[in-house]
């Protein structure tokens, strides 16, 4: 009886609009970029240490010529970057791997908001994985094409990610479900 009670209590909690999840959304970007910056800084000057040992220490460049050290420099410049760009794109697989796991990203953490069953119930871990693999489709397409060299994977992966970023505006509907919540039957609400 108390599990029919439970279920009955989880049931009438009502979804979460527009507002909230925008905001978990945002605090996800900004951790994705802060973190992922780092994580790719340390990256690019691990590879820039490895590869353009020269081009940390000034002194290295001695005996080349100006030309010889500009480029080393912008080398070392180059792979920082590329490095930034890798520590986001790794950090995004790990908020992927976060989200599919618990039913929450961290931004829903911080908010206290969940993903579920359209009807409020706990979601299985199969319908969890099934929502996140929608959601972040353009980024393991992404990674697909990358290890694959087949850039028509790539673009497949960029107008996917187009149609569920468009559908991600039906949660301003009365349903307040994103189009990878009504393909995977859920929705969001409060912890």
């Amino acid at each position: 009886m108390s599990e029919e009670i439970t279920t009955n209590l989880e049931n009438e909690q009502e979804q979460i609009g527009f507002g909230p999840r925008i905001g978990a959304t945002a605090l996800d970007f900004v951790i994705n970029i802060i973190v992922g910056a780092i994580m790719g800084a340390v990256l690019g000057a691990t590879l820039v240490a490895i590869f353009f040992p020269d081009a940390a220490d000034p002194s290295g460049t001695e005996g080349f010529d100006d030309a010889a050290a500009a480029i080393e420099g912008f080398a070392a410049i180059f792979a920082g970057i590329i490095g930034s760009m890798a520590g986001v794109f790794l950090m995004t697989i790990i908020m992927f791997l976060i989200e599919g796991a618990t039913g929450q990203s961290v931004g829903k953490m911080i908010l206290k908001i969940k993903n579920a069953n359209v009807d409020g119930s706990k979601a299985s871990a199969g319908t969890l994985w099934t929502r996140a693999l929608l959601k972040y489709v353009y980024v393991i397409l992404a990674l697909i094409a990358g290890i694959t060299g087949i850039a028509l994977i790539g673009t497949l992966g960029f107008l996917l990610g187009l149609v569920i970023f468009i559908g991600c505006f039906f949660v301003l509907g009365e349903k307040k479900q994103s189009i990878h919540d009504m393909i995977a039957k859920t929705a969001v609400y409060r912890k």
